[in-house]
């Protein structure tokens, strides 16, 4: 069950989200009901929802303050009056948008998006989870699961030779030449391995030192598989500190 607040002013709309939750979505609870400011902020104290349907006017005057005290922390979808889609604070993107009277099936629609994302979320919270679990790890159990967009694959350190940014993506390329696209950019892959012996010498790349070949010194370095890896200015004298010592 979703646990689910209704902060709304107007008692007829109260009561038509009530119906149609009750009606075709049975896996929403709704556990408080809330018409002014004062009240919203008494429920949010006694209970953590999951979801949050919002009325716009909610926002008017001083009550603005309500979208600065859920911003991020929950799914909300915003109800709209007049089919007009009212403006909302640039601090805050609900997750959608529900125009009033409020129809059975645009509220079908809006619940199974929100339903999407919150399973996406738990999804995402496990990921990371698993992979906190393999950081803490210590050798020769250093293995590290690496999340692509079909699910995880699991490799020891050792056999990564190096990992490449792409926008979002990073692209992981193995010893033996074969590579990994994964879903985690690649800030993620540096809090996982640089404890494990590996450098980003580049904010684009990240190296694992026990393959390197070579370093030029207008600032490229030769990897064993002879691929080349550029050196930022900034890093230069910290990437020779790091290799002195291996």
């Amino acid at each position: 069950m979703i646990n689910t607040l209704l902060i709304e002013r107007e008692t007829h709309s109260v009561e038509t989200l009530k119906n149609h939750l009750n009606a075709y979505c049975p896996h929403i609870k709704v556990c408080g009901v809330a018409s002014s400011q004062q009240e919203a902020c008494q429920l949010l104290q006694g209970m953590n929802p999951e979801l949050i349907f919002l009325g716009m006017d909610m926002a008017s005057g001083s009550e603005d303050s309500i979208f600065k005290q859920i911003a991020g922390k929950f799914e909300t979808i915003l109800l709209h009056s007049d089919n007009l889609l009212n403006s909302e604070p640039a601090y805050f993107q609900a997750s959608a948008h529900l125009f009033k009277p409020i129809k059975a099936a645009a509220l079908i629609k809006a619940v199974h998006h929100i339903l999407y994302r919150l399973q996406w979320k738990n999804s995402h919270q496990e990921v990371q989870r698993l992979l906190q679990g393999l950081i803490n790890q210590s050798p020769p159990n250093n293995l590290i699961g690496i999340p692509t967009l079909e699910g995880m694959e699991f490799l020891k350190v050792a056999e990564i030779s190096r990992c490449e940014g792409m926008q979002r993506f990073t692209r992981v390329v193995l010893v033996d030449g074969a590579s990994i696209i994964s879903s985690y950019n690649i800030g993620e892959f540096c809090k996982i391995l640089c404890p494990f012996g590996f450098f980003s010498p580049h904010k684009s790349h990240l190296i694992n030192l026990q393959y390197i070949r070579k370093y030029n010194q207008e600032g490229t370095i030769i990897m064993q598989d002879k691929s080349t890896v550029p050196v930022a200015r900034r890093r230069k004298s910290l990437f020779l500190q790091q290799v002195r010592h291996l």
